[in-house]
């Protein structure tokens, strides 16, 4: 899941915010998918002299609120990544692309584990609890957003044979 927050970046970089946006809804559209065939098999008859049906129900049974919490999050922290990289875009142009991958990713971030964890596992944990995972989890996105600058810069070169690219950028003629 990390990995689509810097693809976002390498998208909206080359070929723009309404490009990285489709990917996003085009994602959504797919997860919806995967989700609706996982929703149906999971409601199906079991296989019959199985051992592990019961296993396997007991297992799936609560995964419903953790697709849609991964769903909601991903959705909106997606866009929200997409929106403020723009942004910055509109301010630095083509520079300072380490700081627009940086500061939307790690904002993104703590967006899309607020949500995940919050429906996910509210009224589940202990509500004491839920805070201390969500900084837990974020630090660690947060170590992996600055790990993955290099690899945006070399996306983003290897695409463009250029470490920055104009993107949105409309240029006067």
């Amino acid at each position: 899941h990390a990995i689509t927050f810097p693809c976002t970046d390498v998208v909206a970089e080359v070929w723009g915010a309404a490009r990285a946006r489709l990917m996003v809804y085009l994602g959504v559209c797919v997860f919806l998918i995967a989700t609706a065939f996982y929703m149906i098999g999971t409601r199906l008859p079991g296989v019959p002299d199985w051992p592990l049906n019961d296993a396997y129900n007991s297992i799936f049974a609560t995964a419903d609120r953790m697709i849609l919490a991964s769903l909601a999050a991903t959705c909106v922290a997606q866009l929200m990544d997409i929106f403020v990289f723009e942004k910055i875009k509109k301010i630095t142009g083509q520079r300072r692309l380490w700081l627009r991958n940086n500061l939307s990713t790690a904002m993104s971030q703590l967006l899309d584990t607020t949500i995940f964890y919050t429906i996910a596992f509210y009224g589940v944990l202990p509500n004491a609890t839920l805070p201390l995972l969500i900084i837990g989890t974020y630090l660690v996105k947060l170590l992996l957003t600055a790990i993955d600058t290099p690899v945006v810069y070399l996306l983003v070169r290897w695409i463009t044979g250029h470490w920055t690219a104009p993107g949105d950028i409309v240029t006067e003629s």
